[in-house]
């Protein structure tokens, strides 16, 4: 391999650029605390790293004073070896850094073993050799000298990349790369162990909030490695620029689509390296880049409350791992007890006393995303009635990290050692819910109901009343109830308004679900199995609902909150699970009258027999059949022959008026919504038993042609406004654009 060394010494930030030849990548190395260095009087290196440096052999050095470790680039290659993945690859996939030990100069070296297994081949690694040389301790620090090889190797194609376009409707065309993004991994100041990794899918939106609250989570002095891969800052919104300038990102903002970039801080105190793979605008074939050593000195000062032996597990936990934000802060650790929960309300006007509230343990399940489960906890412990509410744990596969928070947190972690279905499989998901469910009726075995609870949703202040609260309709109404959410699908600002209102529908559990034990034991005897292509809570719906209900309130008491997972994209989360609220009002007490069966039946074909009739003469995308203001019931008939109807004419309405366009949130047929002050209801005929047709003129049932769902999904609501940014690099004209990294445009 040669490299040309090109000098630019009028660039004030010392940018340096590196030219592979044959390849058609510039290398940018940037800092202003770094520059290229030849040192021939560096200390002598131990035998099995002293290699003959050429003559001019340029070795990156930063400006810092005490002795430093140099070493040849040559190093880099010896140290991992990658095989060039397929070209044409159509994800590109982000590795973590490999976990290593410190150690002497004098000592071998030894393979370096990959966190993460891809399926694909096309790969992103990033590997940290640690060599301490030596070490300074004081009372309250200690001085640590490290070589750190930041190792990237992988594919930058552009072959089959797709043009992300934000269209009007704010949807994204073509098929989307789900593995763009960045890769975020933190490493101990202390012994160079890898203490957090995660990816963030940033080439989707909604991932930039994630990647926020993981930022700020990270404690001040760990070493953070930021990996963007192609394409990873196009929904970046300004809130996420600003944590990566705070942090010394510089070089990577002017990355183009399909260029990489890597960021090395040291959190809170000073940018260690950064660098930015730019490719040739004239050349799309695969393109394989290493990137030179880095070589750092830090300090790393100690938490004093870690010397406290009251506080030695957590303190063992917090060096071990990070991502917990103040529940490891090196200064004002957060407090976090049942003890400083509050109790239930003095009176949830229900006319019982404190003896007789039910005990309702809560599930929590995850598989990895453990500091989701932590901020959980923190919500559940600072909500009335939490401090006394039983949780477990429900953890998919063994983790040794969720064992040592559940000692801390003195809560029960039960560990899923013999999942059967395949990782990252809707299978997988499928029997880990089926275990959590099964292992909470078990461990709690004199309880009556159980709340499944997933890892990532945020809980309003109400969530535990609210589920006792609406308990009682469970207990009278078995029969008629399979569960209650604490979800609702169509809740949107112009939806959703009484935080007392709930509703029957016909749905399935969803995002935090309370269940009686007969019925969580007939779920158990028949659920999804592996040989069938279903998600478990569909497979519920169509096994067990029958012609029962399921109670939702009109203000959801979870919010999903994520983007990129199983289910959930990062295009979905932005367009309507962002948009949906939480109840932020505390001791909300629900509105309970007439919810029983009998009466919510009686009450319905009442509001139908008043409501204004409203006849649909023009498109509803193009003129809302109903005023927005006028504090009124409304009904609007519409042509259902069932809910497998392809395509279903309440898709169309709900496209129009902003709702969400589930088939299943009804009550035998009936859609009921509110619409700003008004009330609608959407009835589909003939399948509803409430559509009488003998009484309606079948002339008024609203029955859309296929050109009007063709104008349907043109012209739908738009809930968001976010729009992706591409920079795509372009030939300079000057060398001074490519220097400055300013040959690109947007579109």
């Amino acid at each position: 391999m040669s490299y040309r060394w090109i000098n630019q010494s009028r660039l004030t930030n010392a940018l340096h650029c590196i030219h592979r030849k044959g390849k058609g990548e510039l290398v940018h190395h940037i800092s202003p605390a770094y520059t290229w260095h030849f040192s021939p009087s560096s200390p002598p290196l131990p035998t099995h790293l002293s290699q003959t440096l050429p003559l001019g052999h340029l070795t990156p050095l930063p400006f810092i004073h005490g002795d430093m470790i140099t070493a040849p680039l040559d190093l880099l290659h010896s140290i991992s070896t990658s095989r060039s993945p397929p070209k044409n690859a159509e994800t590109h996939k982000i590795g973590a850094i490999s976990r290593c030990r410190q150690r002497s100069l004098a000592g071998p070296s030894g393979p370096i073993k990959d966190l993460w297994r891809h399926r694909s081949h096309t790969t992103v690694r990033i590997k940290i050799v640690c060599v301490s040389r030596f070490t300074r301790q004081t009372n309250t620090q200690s001085r640590r000298d490290y070589l750190v090889t930041v190792h990237y190797v992988g594919v930058c194609t552009r072959t089959n990349c797709y043009n992300k376009v934000a269209n009007k409707t704010n949807m994204v065309k073509g098929k989307p790369l789900k593995d763009i993004g960045i890769g975020a991994s933190v490493a101990s100041q202390y012994q160079m162990i890898l203490l957090y990794s995660s990816v963030f899918k940033t080439g989707m939106p909604a991932a930039a909030a994630m990647l926020e609250r993981a930022l700020d989570a990270i404690q001040p002095g760990r070493i953070l490695i930021l990996l963007g891969v192609p394409d990873w800052m196009n929904w970046l919104q300004d809130d996420t620029f600003e944590r990566l300038v705070s942090l010394g990102c510089r070089l990577g903002l002017h990355g183009a689509q399909g260029e990489p970039s890597l960021l090395v801080t040291h959190k809170g105190h000073r940018r260690l390296a950064e660098m930015l793979i730019t490719v040739d605008p004239e050349k799309i074939e695969d393109q394989l880049v290493d990137i030179a050593p880095v070589l750092f000195a830090l300090n790393a000062p100690s938490c004093k409350w870690h010397q406290d032996p009251s506080y030695s597990a957590r303190a063992t936990f917090c060096q071990m791992y990070d991502g917990y934000g103040d529940f490891c802060d090196c200064h004002q650790p957060l407090h976090i007890s049942p003890k400083y929960a509050v109790m239930f309300p003095p009176r949830m006007k229900l006319d019982i006393s404190d003896d007789e509230i039910q005990t309702i343990p809560i599930a929590l399940v995850t598989a990895k995303r453990l500091t989701n489960v932590l901020r959980q906890v923190q919500q559940l412990w600072s909500i009335p009635g939490g401090g006394v509410t039983p949780l477990a744990i429900f953890v998919d596969g063994y983790n040794p990290e969720a064992e040592q928070l559940g000692n801390i947190l003195n809560i029960t972690t039960i560990f899923h050692y013999n999942n059967p279905a395949p990782i990252g499989s809707k299978h997988r998901v499928n029997q880990h819910i089926k275990f959590s469910l099964k292992g909470i009726l078990q461990l709690y075995s004199d309880v009556d109901k159980v709340i499944i609870l997933e890892d990532d949703l945020v809980l309003a202040s109400d969530f535990i009343s609210y589920f006792h609260q609406a308990a009682i309709l469970l207990d009278f109404e078995s029969d008629s109830l399979m569960c209650v959410n604490a979800y609702n699908y169509n809740a949107f600002p112009h939806s959703a308004h009484d935080p007392s209102k709930i509703y029957r529908v016909q749905s399935y559990p969803y995002y935090g679900w309370m269940v009686k034990r007969k019925e969580a034991e007939s779920m158990l005897k028949n659920w999804a199995p592996l040989h069938v292509d279903a998600d478990w809570d569909y497979f519920l719906r169509k096994m067990h609902l029958k012609e029962r209900q399921v109670i939702i309130p009109e203000i959801p008491r979870t919010r999903h909150e994520g983007g990129g997972g199983m289910h959930v994209s990062g295009v979905i989360q932005e367009l309507t699970y962002n948009q949906r609220p939480l109840n932020m009002i505390p001791n909300v007490t629900l509105d309970l009258r007439r919810t029983w069966l009998f009466a919510y039946s009686l009450d319905m074909q009442r509001a139908l027999d008043e409501a204004t009739f409203i006849n649909i003469t023009h498109h509803p995308c193009e003129k809302e059949p109903i005023p927005r203001n006028k504090n009124s019931t409304y009904v609007i008939y519409i042509r259902v022959l069932g809910e497998t109807d392809k395509p279903h004419a309440w898709k169309l309405i709900a496209k129009c008026l902003g709702f969400y366009p589930d088939v299943y949130e009804h009550f035998h047929g009936i859609y009921s919504v509110k619409f700003f002050s008004a009330t609608l209801y959407v009835v589909g005929c003939p399948a509803s038993p409430y559509c009488n047709e003998f009484q309606i003129d079948p002339s008024i049932i609203y029955t859309p042609t296929a050109e009007e769902f063709g104008y349907t999904h043109r012209h739908q609501w738009i809930r968001s406004n976010l729009t992706a940014e591409i920079a795509v690099r372009i030939k300079p004209q000057y060398p001074q654009e490519e220097f400055a990294l300013t040959n690109f445009i947007y579109y």
